[in-house]
């Protein structure tokens, strides 16, 4: 039987999820970034780092541009909220892949 998932209204206005995402992210690359740095590099693992990065920034401009499409682009002026819900699509990407690899550093640890 799966239970009932209680959520409540984000009293910041789609704010505190954008928040939380970014602690999350600035947490993960707290273990991440002492770990890659720690170690030594080939080209080829440095050129995967940069390119995980280009991803990721790609993926954030096109959830930003779908997410603007939806709101109606510059017809009217968007409400916080809707800002909120922007700029989180946009860190989402870059979320996701730092939260995945702290979990990978965290496990080969």
């Amino acid at each position: 039987m799966r239970r009932a998932r209680i959520s409540f209204p984000d009293p910041f206005g789609g704010w505190g999820v954008l928040a939380l995402k970014s602690a999350e992210m600035f947490a993960a690359c707290a273990v991440v970034i002492p770990h890659r740095t720690s170690r030594p590099n080939t080209p080829s693992q440095l050129a995967d780092m940069g390119g995980e990065k280009y991803e990721a920034s790609l993926e954030a401009w096109q959830a930003m541009a779908s997410h603007w499409v939806r709101m109606g682009g510059a017809a009217r002026l968007p409400s916080p909220a809707q800002w909120a819900a922007f700029w989180t699509s946009g860190v989402g990407p870059f979320h996701r892949r730092a939260v995945a690899n702290s979990r990978k550093v965290q496990r080969s640890a």
